[in-house]
């Protein structure tokens, strides 16, 4: 999120029209979190009837103190509303000059472009499993209890949405700076989580299998979220001095 914000600063610090598609996201994205803090009851809620996961079914409702939801509706909600103020600004004057020919598309995808697609379809899967899933699936892709599963939905649809912006014609439009952050956001938050996830696995086996056995209850899926974040790391690391990248 910061990565995002930085990049749409660095893109009007230096003259050029920000991204309407990037400044969309982060207002979507606030727009979830504020849900997520309002409704955390139906956030939260167990979908799942496992046998083996009665800890989940026993849980009390969790519902955060009202200042706590008043503060943070406010401060997403006013994000989302400066970042779509943003987004009609960034709207292009001329269509004409925005146009990408089929051939300049077909030229310009390449490997990288590729890579991003494929990431941005990956996390739109896990933005699907944190809105509709069930317990224990919906605590993937970052192994996370009920509490923040669902919120973290958000945040993969951030993932989603900023692969796309880097895949696309319109993510150039910021300049390569802007664009530099933006990529470099993505590494550092995929890396970080694919680490936690790592570590969680390695230093935490038994505290995992004996309390809290939820994510590793889905070995698959598991694989699958290890899978998405490696993915963005490639994509975001990919070289761009080769004409293939």
């Amino acid at each position: 999120l910061w990565g995002c914000l930085a990049s749409l600063r660095v893109a009007s610090s230096q003259g050029r029209r920000s991204s309407a598609q990037l400044n969309s996201l982060v207002a979507a994205v606030s727009c979830w979190l504020a849900a997520a803090v309002m409704f955390a009851p139906l956030f939260t809620s167990n979908m799942a009837n496992s046998a083996a996961l009665p800890h989940l079914s026993s849980s009390a409702v969790i519902e955060y103190p009202i200042r706590l939801r008043v503060f943070a509706a406010t401060a997403h909600i006013g994000t989302a509303v400066t970042c779509l103020c943003g987004a009609v600004l960034g709207l292009p004057k001329n269509s004409a000059h925005s146009t990408v020919t089929s051939t300049e598309a077909a030229e310009s995808f390449n490997k990288e472009k590729l890579l991003w697609t494929l990431t941005s379809l990956a996390f739109a899967g896990w933005v699907v499993v944190a809105a509709a899933g069930p317990f224990p699936l919906a605590t993937l892709p970052t192994m996370m209890g009920r509490r923040l599963s669902r919120a973290f939905g958000a945040f993969s649809l951030l993932y989603c949405g900023t692969a796309w912006v880097l895949r696309s014609a319109l993510g150039n439009k910021m300049g390569p700076q802007a664009n530099e952050v933006l990529r470099r956001s993505v590494t550092i938050a995929a890396g970080l989580h694919f680490v936690a996830n790592l570590a969680k696995i390695i230093f935490e086996w038994d505290v995992l299998m004996n309390f809290y056995p939820a994510a590793l209850s889905r070995p698959f899926a598991t694989a699958a979220a290890f899978g998405s974040f490696a993915l963005a790391i490639t994509a975001a690391t990919c070289p761009r001095s080769r004409k293939d990248c």
